[in-house]
């Protein structure tokens, strides 16, 4: 007699994304076009880690393999002249 495979159990948490939603999500920056974004702005390394507040082995380290979402969401806002958010009192 055949066993009946038991019910499988979604788990608790994040729900899963359709194609759409992956697509919209913000995507890791390239070496490449951190490197790009450096030249853009004119910096140096030392120049980019204190803009972004990093090392400049980290910054070397983007240039060669890129970076989280996040660096590319901050050098948008760099060039763009944004502030550092702070919240309204």
């Amino acid at each position: 007699m055949a066993r009946k495979a038991k019910p499988t159990k979604r788990k608790a948490g994040r729900p899963r994304l359709d194609e759409a939603e992956k697509a919209a999500r913000v995507q890791p920056m390239t070496g490449k076009q951190f490197a790009a974004w450096c030249d853009h702005m004119g910096y140096r390394d030392i120049d980019a880690a204190r803009q972004l507040g990093t090392a400049p082995s980290t910054i070397a380290r983007y240039q060669a393999k890129g970076g989280p979402a996040l660096l590319g969401l901050a050098c948008a806002a760099i060039s763009a002249g944004l502030p550092s958010w702070k919240r309204p009192e």
